[in-house]
């Protein structure tokens, strides 16, 4: 447990000069959420971009400036300019897309702790996220530091559709909570960068035990709550799940995976759990939830089970939609998991990566533009009542792909 020296002076938000600093600007990430804020930002935000290489920060700049709709240009802040800690006290608001962050991220964490500065990152390493809640989550209250996880892809979507459900549930009905929320991952058209390769396969390089959090849903939620409140936490249900979808007009397939292909409604599909992607998203919801009881006005005690799936549409093959959803659960509990800790499978796995999209790269313009997703969540109360609500991403929102959505 970290604890903040006396020395340290910590600069009012209110004097700050900078509302948002973007650490690691340079990056694949990091570009596109720089170009979505010269493009959008009002001009009463000022901002401004860091990373290591002035040169590659200055280039990031002139791309920006050569924007024809750009509207607001950042400063920049080189890392070789000042310390860490004196770099971020200048912001309100850190967002780091430096990663890995379990090989990298650390000292921008804890300079933003120490001066006081909000963090937001787009990562889903999950064994990392845990140390460092255990390391940095009492300093962070002294300095009134707040720390949010994975706010990208993973795991807002997730999130914002458990909580629209909560609030949604205690408005119509306050003594009646949600006792489950299943979400759904209904359809999906898009890549990754490698840097979210990397990300992945490094948690494996570095912790000892880096699926735990497959089987410990509460594990970002522990280190902020006493044990006597971790003890009374909901148990989760874990591991391979199959569900079959026996009501209509409750979840819906697009089998062609396009942006305007009429939604079918999908009774006679069936639901596979999502493995590493549900974990690290469970783990963010159930954080949200855990906290959410310390707040005096808070909701009703939050004992709901959290599970998350992919959709098999369903088929005119009896059984077909079923067998499926039970393989590909098995494949990313089981198998994906088993070839990732082989080290000399990594190394492999990692070359691919490079080959087919090399380090710095990530999806092209045209495969972000027509990427497309659709999260559904289902809730039931404790009288067995459901309600469902959905999100989806788009060009008609601003671009479909996972990375328009981190920015």
């Amino acid at each position: 447990m970290s604890e903040i020296s006396e020395k340290v002076h910590i600069t009012p938000l209110a004097e700050r000069p900078i509302d948002i600093i973007l650490l690691g600007a340079t990056g694949f990430t990091g570009q596109i959420i720089a170009k979505h804020l010269a493009l959008n930002a009002p001009l009463s935000l000022k901002w401004s971009i860091s990373g290591r290489s002035t040169t590659k920060l200055a280039a990031l700049f002139s791309s920006l400036k050569a924007e024809p709709a750009a509207v607001n240009l950042p400063s920049l802040a080189p890392l070789d300019s000042t310390s860490l800690t004196t770099l971020v006290s200048t912001a309100r608001v850190a967002i780091c897309t430096i990663g890995p962050a379990t090989l990298h991220a650390e000292p921008f964490l804890r300079a933003c702790v120490e001066a006081g500065t909000a963090w937001l990152d787009l990562n889903g390493e999950m064994p990392w996220y845990a140390e460092m809640l255990r390391k940095y989550d009492s300093l962070a209250r002294q300095t009134g530091a707040i720390i949010i996880p994975t706010c990208g892809f993973d795991s807002i979507p997730s999130d914002l559709t458990t909580l629209t459900l909560r609030l949604h549930a205690h408005s119509t009905s306050p003594t009646t909570p949600l006792t489950r929320v299943s979400t759904i991952l209904e359809s999906l058209k898009g890549s990754i960068s490698n840097g979210s390769y990397s990300s992945i396969l490094s948690i494996f390089d570095a912790f000892p035990n880096p699926l735990d959090f497959l089987h410990k849903p509460y594990i970002l939620s522990s280190p902020t709550l006493t044990s006597e409140q971790t003890s009374s936490l909901h148990p989760q249900r874990t591991g391979i799940s199959v569900q079959k979808i026996t009501d209509p007009d409750l979840i819906f397939a697009n089998k062609t995976r396009t942006q305007d292909s009429p939604q079918l409604d999908a009774k006679g599909g069936a639901l596979a759990s999502m493995g590493m992607i549900e974990g690290i998203n469970r783990s963010v919801v159930l954080r949200t939830s855990a906290l959410s009881t310390l707040h005096p006005t808070s909701l009703p005690q939050p004992e709901f089970d959290y599970r998350e799936y992919l959709l098999t549409p369903p088929s005119r093959c009896p059984g077909k939609a079923k067998a499926t959803a039970y393989a590909t659960s098995f494949f990313v509990h089981r198998v994906i998991p088993r070839l990732m800790s082989t080290r000399f499978t990594r190394r492999l796995m990692q070359k691919g990566v490079n080959k087919f999209q090399p380090p710095g790269t990530g999806p092209s313009d045209s495969m972000q533009e027509e990427g497309y997703w659709r999260y559904r969540s289902v809730g039931e109360t404790e009288g067995g009542k459901g309600r469902g609500v959905w999100m989806d991403w788009r060009r008609g929102c601003g671009g479909g792909g996972l990375y328009s959505w981190d920015a």
